[in-house]
């Protein structure tokens, strides 16, 4: 009766391991579609803009030499919405493996069950190791599994972007603002 006891409650816990893993598999599903979301707007945003920019100049004043660094300070924008897409799909790529990782805890916490019968069946030789690899693969953070380096080339490559985009923007002003200076040095003589 004891063992028959302690089948029942070692049954009823995998089950519930089962429970929780399938719910975080349920609330990631809402995630990955937030980011989809996020980033269609972003992309929208950018896209939006570029139209904007390009086809409304009705507020601006005459488009000629001196004052085009308003549609060009305006078409420099679109980049932002375009990065914050780019972070968005990469954080979707993310949030869609963790939700694998769950579906595939889910699906190992309750074959656990069928395993032990299995084992029951055919003895217990080298049950040991395998019971102590599927314990491992169900302790592991679903967060462990996606590739650090990975990360840290995506935040490498955003600080990049993040530097030549202000570096181009900083000489363009500069080149202007040298340009003005000799226009100026030349109508006072």
């Amino acid at each position: 009766m004891i063992s028959k006891a302690n089948d029942a409650l070692g049954n009823a816990s995998t089950i519930k391991l089962g429970g929780h893993f399938k719910d975080q598999y349920e609330k990631s599903k809402k995630g990955a579609i937030i980011w989809a979301l996020i980033g269609g707007a972003f992309l929208l945003g950018a896209i939006i803009e570029c139209l904007l920019a390009v086809f409304l100049t009705d507020s601006l004043p005459n488009i000629n030499d001196g004052n085009l660094h308003y549609l060009i300070s305006r078409l420099l924008i679109a980049p932002l919405f375009l990065i914050g897409t780019w972070f968005c799909a990469n954080q979707y790529v993310k949030q869609k493996n963790i939700i694998e990782d769950y579906a595939y805890k889910k699906v190992l916490s309750l074959s656990l069950l069928s395993i032990k019968d299995e084992i029951e069946k055919t003895g217990a030789d080298n049950t040991t190791e395998f019971i102590r690899a599927v314990q491992n693969e169900i302790m592991k953070s679903p967060l462990e599994s996606l590739n650090k380096k990975h990360y840290n080339n995506e935040v490498k490559m955003l600080k990049g972007i993040h530097v030549h985009a202000m570096n181009s923007m900083i000489s363009k002003l500069d080149g202007k603002n040298k340009k003005k200076h000799k226009n100026k040095d030349a109508d006072a003589k």
